[in-house]
């Protein structure tokens, strides 16, 4: 009996670190495609967490990303056009060469990010936060190379 409790408290304790904090049930299903496929265009991944996570190239066409931790995360190459990325962490994200046309980055977290070749056009920026992070050595985020 000791051994069948222990077993799943262990399960549970588990889930917990596996399961992203505040993430609702779709959004948990949108991660799992995410993980899968790289892909998931018009998915609610708001207030998931994406710690780290290796998204490089991925398509995130019109996602919302509303308030989630996307701290070192690697969005090298990504595809964010019309994302919803308002108050969400991107400290330390790669983003080289992330195209964000038309995104929403209010309030969003920029600190110490790598914006090489980030395509910016129509993007909102108000109330973003961006300090110590790599542009390039021309100082110009669309001409990088």
């Amino acid at each position: 009996m000791k051994r069948i409790v222990s077993g799943v408290l262990m399960v549970m304790l588990s889930a917990m670190f596996l399961i992203p904090s505040g993430a609702t049930a779709a959004a948990l299903m949108d991660i799992q495609k995410l993980k899968r496929t790289n892909a998931c265009s018009g998915c609610d991944l708001s207030w998931s967490n994406l710690y780290g996570a290796n998204l490089s190239g991925a398509d995130l066409d019109g996602a919302n990303l509303h308030g989630t931790n996307l701290y070192g995360a690697n969005l090298a190459g990504a595809t964010l056009i019309k994302a919803n990325l308002q108050g969400a962490n991107l400290s330390r994200a790669n983003l080289r060469g992330t195209d964000l046309e038309g995104a929403d980055l209010q309030g969003a977290n920029l600190r110490k990010s790598n914006l090489q070749g980030v395509t910016l056009k129509d993007a909102k920026l108000g109330g973003a936060t961006w300090i110590n992070g790599t542009l390039c050595k021309t100082g110009s985020i669309g001409e990088c190379k």
